[in-house]
């Protein structure tokens, strides 16, 4: 059976549901953290004990892929900024400008248990907010339970019933993430991002999360490791057919502590776009 007693808020003194404050854990005095609970968190765990449905104790690690972008598609315009060349990075450079700004930086843990009835997704989003001499962790913690039984979901507000369990648990993650970082995310602050800006899956939300943190005056930075993206290489004629993906160009292009020069999509159909360089550090 699924076992999340690791999570019991009363034990870790903090309120549930949306009113997440700062604490001081007793293992640690000195040292402020911030723990939110889904208001739907204890009450969905409930219901499945109660309908005596089985999880495994074992999760699966799950990597989110939220579909980004890995070719053109009609509409799509990917264009190069100034001439195709490489930069070295300057730390020095980058001390000057963190310390103008509060540093965030954003990542999710999922964790996925598959059961006969259906699927769980328990997933911690945590943000940590850099200051001058310390950190304050801020996580917040979810527990989803998707099932394709019109049955067991028939009259529940914690069991979701779902023909697509995987694309429905991706939708309530980016809205849970979208509120938790316009909640938690300060003023007039830097705050790196996990994960695209622009995917085929989930966009909208993405798009709605970026254009809440610019009006915080919050800079937003996404960021994607290990794309499998095509989009330059598909786009400059020279490239093409020479490279499995952008990342393997970069990679025989760039050295470490070098980037490339910034590129810019637009997809014409929906008006979003970004600028991006690769950079391998």
């Amino acid at each position: 059976m699924l076992n999340i007693e690791l999570w019991d808020s009363r034990k870790m003194h903090a309120c549930k549901g949306k009113c997440g404050r700062l604490f001081k854990p007793k293992a640690n005095p000195s040292g402020y953290y911030k723990l939110v609970f889904h208001p739907s968190f204890d009450s969905t765990i409930a219901e499945i004990r109660r309908k005596k449905i089985k999880l495994p104790s074992n999760a699966l690690p799950l990597d989110l892929d939220l579909g980004l972008y890995d070719r053109s598609q009609d509409g799509e315009v990917l264009t190069v900024i100034g001439e195709l060349e490489k930069t070295k990075l300057d730390p020095a450079k980058g001390q000057t400008q963190c310390s103008q700004k509060p540093i965030c930086a954003y990542d999710e843990s999922i964790n996925k248990f598959q059961g006969l009835e259906g699927t769980g997704y328990l997933t911690s989003h945590s943000l940590i907010l850099h200051g001058e001499e310390d950190f304050i962790p801020v996580n917040l913690l979810t527990f989803y339970f998707y099932t394709r039984s019109v049955t067991l979901s028939h009259n529940s507000q914690n069991i979701k019933h779902s023909d697509d369990p995987d694309t429905d648990s991706k939708r309530d993650y980016v809205k849970d993430r979208k509120e938790f970082l316009i909640r938690n995310v300060p003023e007039r602050s830097l705050v790196f991002i996990d994960g695209p800006l622009i995917g085929r899956q989930m966009s909208k939300y993405t798009m709605e999360l970026n254009d809440s943190l610019l009006r915080k005056e919050a800079i937003p930075l996404f960021s994607v490791k290990n794309s499998t993206s095509n989009l330059v290489t598909n786009n400059i004629k020279t490239f093409k057919g020479r490279y499995n993906s952008d990342m393997h160009w970069a990679y025989s292009y760039l050295k470490e502590g070098e980037r490339t020069n910034f590129f810019k999509y637009v997809d014409e159909r929906s008006m979003h776009g970004f600028l991006y360089p690769y950079l391998i550090l």
